[in-house]
């Protein structure tokens, strides 16, 4: 008997259920604050009704004769989280909740599982973690990515559902989603696959945000991750030799040269950034260089180091398109000179010897050499010529330079020269007699 009463109320709960209904349905998905009109059926007459996160905008209206069915109108909430709407009948004696879990909000980041905004170059299928856009010109990128999910929040298992289909993008000044110009600070509304364009000159180092948007609302709540794709702006010129090690006392020239190396169009100008006077540079004339100098649309420049001096790095900027662009510059470092004699290494009459990379500041050299009754020098101009003073073998050759470039008098030598003895000239004399030729050997010692 208990087990028939047990079944028979479990029937007549199971049917109670199964005849509530509210249109629009739980399956549906919604956009928050846009009122809806719902109609409720229900098995038995209306009590009341009450909310969980959604806003009931207007109470039940538009009784059937029973109060079994009626209507009322509400908002969802923009908060992705379930909203519940709960309504009790027969004197309260029964309530039923009605779950809505479909709530299209950006409130809560979604979860990862409900998909990534993780954009890759059209061209390739690459990750588009970074765009290359050198300076002075206009580049162009195209990226897509796959929707990410709605989700609803502090559901288990985890709770997704539709696709979202649009997105917005953040932009450095000037540049441009599709047609649309940035202003550096509005967002600028797309979908998943867009193609970014480029100005000339903003952006480096900074970058360009992606996120879903919510285009049910306005304004809408929006706490979803940002995705960054990173901006380098690599400059489009470079001067060469991109460094310079000039030996302390040098003065060779050296041609710089301005280098395109991105390809960049529209050249009108080409200005080299020399630093202040005096710099430490020559013109290609002798004249001191300028800080500023302009070659107009030739990208070469000879320049001489100055006896004595330190020249700075050597920067240039390029006129291309009407925007002045910065070519990397050319790191000028001074060395110390590396000095030895140059010379042969025997001889049996004179040789002379100069000093290789002899400063051009160099106030003085003294020359020496050893043993010193070996040869005669004669120096002329910084170099020496050694002359056989009848000692023959092997000597050494000093010299003493004192010059700026130095902290005091440094030495170089050049040892095991040899000093050879000419050899002996033999010559044979012939002399004919009128019968014959006779032949006879004289010999010449040095």
């Amino acid at each position: 008997m208990k087990k028939l009463l047990f079944a028979i109320v479990l029937l007549s709960f199971s049917v109670l259920t199964m005849a509530q209904s509210i249109s629009l349905g739980t399956d549906n998905e919604y956009c928050p604050n846009t009122e809806y009109e719902f109609t409720v059926n229900l098995p038995g007459s209306y009590s009341s009704i009450s909310a969980t996160q959604f806003l009931i905008t207007q109470q039940p209206y538009a009784f059937n004769q029973s109060q079994t069915s009626f209507k009322f109108k509400g908002k969802f909430n923009d908060v992705n989280i379930k909203q519940i709407i709960t309504v009790r009948y027969n004197n309260s004696n029964n309530t039923y909740p009605f779950e809505y879990k479909r709530v299209k909000s950006l409130f809560y980041s979604n979860d990862y599982s409900c998909g990534q905004i993780q954009p890759k170059f059209t061209s390739n299928n690459a990750p588009a973690t970074s765009f290359t856009a050198p300076l002075c010109q206009v580049s162009n990128f195209n990226i897509t990515f796959n929707k990410i999910k709605w989700h609803t929040a502090f559901e288990n298992p985890v709770y997704c559902f539709g696709s979202i289909s649009d997105y917005e993008y953040l932009l450095p000044v000037n540049w441009k989603l599709g047609n649309n110009t940035s202003n550096g600070s509005t967002w600028l509304q797309g979908t998943n696959t867009a193609t970014i364009t480029s100005d000339l000159s903003t952006g480096n180092g900074s970058t360009i945000l992606i996120r879903p948007k919510n285009t049910c609302t306005t304004p809408s709540a929006n706490t979803q991750p940002q995705v960054p794709i990173f901006i380098n702006r690599p400059p489009s010129f470079a001067v060469s030799p991109a460094t310079a090690a000039i030996m302390c006392g040098s003065t060779t020239p050296i041609t710089f040269t301005i280098n395109n190396v991105s390809g960049a169009t529209g050249i009108t100008n080409h200005t080299w950034n020399l630093g202040t006077t005096p710099n430490g540079w020559l013109l290609s004339n002798g004249s001191p260089a300028p800080s500023i100098y302009s070659t107009g649309t030739a990208n070469t420049l000879v320049l001489t180091p100055a006896c004595g001096a330190s020249p700075g790095n050597v920067g240039a900027s390029v006129t291309a398109n009407g925007i002045n662009c910065i070519a990397a510059s050319s790191n000028v470092s001074v060395t110390q000179p590396t000095l030895s004699i140059s010379g042969n290494s025997n001889f049996c009459a004179n040789a002379t010897y100069f000093i290789n990379n002899l400063p051009c500041n160099t106030s003085n050299v003294i020359w020496e050499i050893m043993p010193s009754t070996a040869a005669t020098l004669n120096v002329s101009n910084n170099q020496v010529t050694i002359s056989p003073a009848g000692n023959y073998g092997t000597v050494m050759l000093k010299a003493k330079i004192n010059s700026p470039c130095f902290n005091g008098v440094v030495q170089v030598q050049k040892q095991n020269i040899s000093i050879s003895q000419l050899p002996n000239d033999i010559y044979t004399l012939r002399i004919f007699d009128g019968a014959m030729w006779h032949s006879n050997k004289i010999i010449i010692k040095h």
